[in-house]
Parts: C-alpha cells; structure tokens; sequence
C-alpha cells in the first residue's frame, strides 16, 4: 500500500512546473506589441531588430530613416546610488551621415511602450525624467550646444494618457507670451493612444496602432506591417525568446506567492496581536500592487534583486510609495 503525505487535491512539483509553463506559454502567445517583454525581444532580436525600429520610426514620423544603431532595454544610471536611474525600452540612434563611426551626430529616439494607466498623472514628469537622462549624454566631449542632436521621447499607450481621445499628441517647448515664437531646442515628445479616434493622422499609422495592442486586422497589401507581424511571430517562437519569458515568469509567479504568504503571516501575527482582520487584506493587496507595478515597468531585475536584499527592497518600496503618492 502506497503512502502520501500529499493533501487530497495537491499538485506534485512536476504537476505544478508543467501547469505554470502551460500558464505562460499562453500568456507569451497572448502578447502584443504594447508589452513590453515581446517589444523588447523584438527590438532586441539580432536578426529583426533593427529594421523593426525602423519600420516603426518611418510610419510614426512619415520620413524615411537612415542607419540605426538599436540597443534594447538600455538603463542610464543615476549621478550616484542615491539618485534614480532610467531603463529605456528602446534606445535608437540614428546615425548621421550613414557610416559606422558617425554615430555621435544622429539623432535620437526613445520608443516606450507603456500600459501603466494607473500612473498615468505622471507620465509627463515621467517623459521628462527621461528625457533629461538622454540629453545628457547627448552632447560629446568638447561640443558646442549647438551641437546637441534632435531627441524624440514616443510613449505608445493603450489608455488616453490626456483624457482628449487623440490619436496623436505632440508636445514642444514654446514661449507662453508669444507661442508663434519659433523656439526650436531639438526637443519633442510624442503620446501616441492606440485606441484614439481624434487627430488626422494617416492610416497607416491608425493601423500600426491598432497592431500593437492586438486590434484590427493586417492588410495583406500593405507589406510594412505584413513585415512587422511576420517579425513579431517568429520572435515569439524562438526557442531564446520561450526560454527567457518562461524563466521569468517562473521567477515572479515565485515572487508573487512568496509575497502573499509573506502577507498572509504578518496579518496572521498583527490580527492576533490587534484582532485586525483589515491588516492581512490591506499587506496583500499593498505588497501584490507592489510587485505588479515592478513587473509592469519591466524590472524584473530588481524584484530578484530584493528577494535577497532587504535595504534594497525597502528602497524600492520607499520609491513605489513616493511614486503612488503624486498619482
């Protein structure tokens, strides 16, 4: 007669492996461009990834793009440990006159796609932060500021980031007493809303939207975003591209269970101390909102990172409760 200490209804470990790899093979299959890990393994794709930021570039600004030198998930540090970095998603620099040493002359292009719609009061500071992360290091050694590249900041959205339902909303410095002022500083960002119905923009670009969050349907015709799509499945399939999404979806699934039964024994202990059942509910949700916003933002680095280092993960809960706080 077999004995088990398994409880009626428990899975095995290799029940519970196979049944979390199902769970994310689906979720990887569910993706669309506006997330960030399958826009990331696109633009980051050794074969792909630089004609895919072109393709996306040439139909978001309607002109052609000369060479790209693309580099995906790129993280400019703070001044020192103390201050906030920037993990850029897609990092772009066009080169200047086409050659392989004139890079310092191009222009550049920083593409985010975002879903973040909690947040979205401080996407401007948020595209401002940014924006002043690359335009530090957009200057060379012993260059005039005249010399200072064109930067474009583009934050692809699913939700209105300004409530106008706009297709399209671009934004420049201007002079507010004379706002016919020509005041060119290089600078410009674009909010781009998939699902906006305001603005004359072409139907190309309506199309690609719709494309990046799953909606629509690809006119055959049109070869660009039938490349676009063909790019964007054979990614997803690639045996690097499963490895990677499975091994990180392992990762947090450990994190978030690990995060609630951290939650369930500290409302445990603090209800018997105080007979509050509203503290166990209030650390769960806090603590899973937590690791959801690190998700959502592409960190997960940093909740590996904090699994192991409690200074760490108290910092980042000091920034996550800063940033929550200005919503």
């Amino acid at each position: 007669m077999e004995l088990s200490c398994r409880k009626r209804g428990q899975m095995t470990h290799s029940e519970e492996t196979r049944t979390l790899r199902e769970k994310a093979r689906r979720s990887l299959n569910e993706m669309n461009l506006i997330d960030n890990f399958m826009f990331e393994q696109c633009v980051s794709d050794e074969e792909y990834g630089e004609e895919f930021c072109r393709i996306i570039l040439e139909i978001i600004l309607g002109r052609e793009m000369g060479n790209l030198k693309v580099t995906a998930q790129k993280t400019l540090p703070g001044i020192d440990s103390e201050y906030h970095g920037a993990r850029i998603d897609a990092f772009i620099r066009e080169k200047g006159n086409g050659t392989e040493t004139d890079v310092i002359s191009g222009d550049l292009y920083d593409i985010e796609p975002d879903k973040n719609a909690q947040f979205r009061r401080a996407l401007p500071q948020r595209t401002r932060f940014y924006r002043a992360k690359i335009d530090s290091r957009a200057l060379g050694v012993n260059k005039e500021y005249s010399e200072i590249v064109r930067s474009y900041v583009i934050m692809i959205t699913d939700y209105d980031p300004f409530g106008k339902d706009r297709i399209i909303y671009t934004v420049k410095n201007r002079c507010l007493e004379l706002p016919d002022m020509e005041y060119d500083d290089g600078a410009m960002t674009l909010y781009l809303y998939c699902r906006g119905h305001v603005g004359d923009v072409g139907e190309e670009l309506k199309a690609l939207l719709k494309f990046m969050v799953g909606e629509g349907t690809i006119d055959t015709d049109d070869s660009r975003l039938a490349d676009l799509n063909r790019m964007l499945e054979t990614v997803r399939h690639r045996e690097r591209t499963e490895g990677l999404y499975m091994k990180w979806y392992e990762e947090i699934e450990i994190e978030r269970r690990k995060a609630g039964e951290e939650g369930r024994a500290e409302g445990r202990a603090e209800g018997r101390a105080e007979g509050r059942e509203e503290g166990r509910a209030e650390e769960r949700a806090f603590m899973a909102s937590f690791y959801s916003w690190l998700i959502e933002n592409g960190r997960s680095d940093d909740v590996k990172r904090a699994a192991k280092d409690e200074a760490f993960m108290s910092k980042l809960i000091d920034e996550y409760r800063l940033t929550v706080s200005e919503q």
